[in-house]
């Protein structure tokens, strides 16, 4: 349906239940509506992309650690789950810049947890931990960058 049409509809369902809206201000409400649609549609579609780009880099990162996708998921305190999900936090946000509350929301995790999951992984790589570094880091990039190429 086009962004216009529904932007009609919305107009004629508001009309439809008794609030009356006079044709002056539709000319003008149906423009902003048809605005809000496209970049509501737009907002979908960067959160249905986002996603699908973390789920691979989630994916990565599990299956360098022998975890599966629903592990790092999954809500625990595992120490070798929770670095491993820290990393691919850490990894989502480097590799697609995008903001940390969204992150969060894949994650199911507050933006403050994600935060943290960086710092911590930045603090770890500082002194070459050796469940994270640089070496593991860039393995698990190259692995990721494999994947995606041969989608």
């Amino acid at each position: 349906m086009q962004t216009n049409r529904l932007a009609e509809k919305i107009i004629n369902s508001l009309n439809e239940s008794g609030l009356n809206i006079p044709d002056q201000c539709i000319d003008i409400i149906i423009p902003i509506l048809d605005q809000e649609i496209k970049m509501a549609d737009n907002w979908f579609v960067y959160v249905d992309e986002l996603k699908a780009e973390c789920e691979v880099i989630i994916g990565g990162v599990a299956g360098y650690y022998g975890l599966t996708f629903e592990d790092i998921i999954r809500k625990t305190r595992k120490r070798e789950i929770v670095q491993a999900r820290q990393l691919a936090m850490y990894l989502c946000r480097k590799l697609t810049n995008t903001w940390i509350k969204d992150i969060g929301k894949i994650f199911n995790k507050h933006h403050t947890t994600v935060i943290h999951a960086i710092k911590t992984v930045k603090d770890l790589k500082s002194i070459k931990d050796v469940y994270i570094n640089d070496e593991i880091i860039e393995k698990i990039e190259e692995n990721i960058k494999k994947v995606t190429k041969n989608d």
